[in-house]
C-alpha cells in the first residue's frame, strides 16, 4: 500500500529459468533474501501501478533458489512492508478424486484432495490439469483457496488421457500431488458431432 507501508507476500514458487526476466531489476522497493549459508543478499524490486486500486502497487522479485534460503523481507526506505520465513515442515496433499479411468462429457469434473500442514499455516492451492498425461500443464487457478475445484469438461481441452495436479503451498515450502492415472475429457460438441 502507498499510504501504510503494508504489503501482503503471496506464496514463493519454484519456476523454470525460462519463466525468469533476463532484464535486471530496479526500483524503489528492496527483496531481502535470508540465508543459513551467509549474508543477506539484497536487490531492487520495481514496484507497479495496481489496475484496480491507485492506493495499491505490485511488484514481483525473482531470486536463484537454494535450500540455505530461510526467508524474504520486503523494504522501503528502509521500513520494513512485509516478512515470510521457512516453517519447519512442508504441506501434505493427496489427491481424493476424480478416479483414473473416469470419462467426462459435457459435466462438471470434480478434483478433490486432502491437505494438512504440521506448523498449522494456511495453505493455498495451485491446480493445474494436463492433456498429455502429464507431459505439459496449465494452470487452471494459482491461489485456490479450498480443498475442491469443480470444472466443466466443455471449458477444458478434450483429450483421453487428462489428468489433474495440485501444489499445496504454505506460504514458503510446498507439495505437490499428481493424479495416479487418467481420464478422458470430451466436450459435449465433439460427442454430439461423433453420433449425427
Amino acid at each position: 500500500n502507498r499510504t501504510t507501508d503494508v504489503a501482503d507476500l503471496d506464496p514463493i514458487e519454484i519456476v523454470r529459468p525460462s519463466e525468469v526476466p533476463t532484464t535486471p531489476m530496479t526500483g524503489a522497493l528492496e527483496l531481502v533474501v535470508h540465508s543459513s549459508a551467509g549474508p543477506d543478499v539484497v536487490q531492487p524490486l520495481e514496484p507497479h501501478d495496481s489496475p484496480n486500486d491507485p492506493d495499491q502497487f505490485t511488484f514481483h522479485g525473482w531470486v536463484p533458489w537454494s535450500p540455505a534460503i530461510t526467508g524474504f523481507t520486503i523494504r522501503r526506505n528502509g521500513i520494513t512492508l512485509a516478512q515470510t520465513h521457512m516453517s519447519a515442515h512442508a504441506p501434505q496433499v493427496s489427491i481424493v478424486s476424480p478416479m483414473p479411468g473416469d470419462t467426462y462429457i459435457g459435466e462438471d469434473i470434480p478434483f478433490s484432495w486432502t491437505a494438512s500442514d504440521m506448523d498449522g499455516d494456511p495453505l493455498t492451492f495451485r491446480v493445474e490439469y494436463s492433456i498429455d498425461g502429464g507431459v505439459t500443464w496449465e494452470m487452471l487457478s494459482s491461489s485456490w483457496q479450498t480443498s475442491s475445484f469443480v470444472v466443466n469438461s466443455d471449458l477444458l481441452r478434450s483429450t483421453p488421457s487428462a489428468q489433474f495436479r495440485v501444489i499445496a503451498m504454505d506460504g514458503f515450502l510446498s507439495s505437490t500431488a499428481v493424479m495416479s492415472g487418467t481420464i478422458a475429457v470430451i466436450s459435449s460438441e465433439i460427442f454430439d458431432s461423433g453420433f449425427e
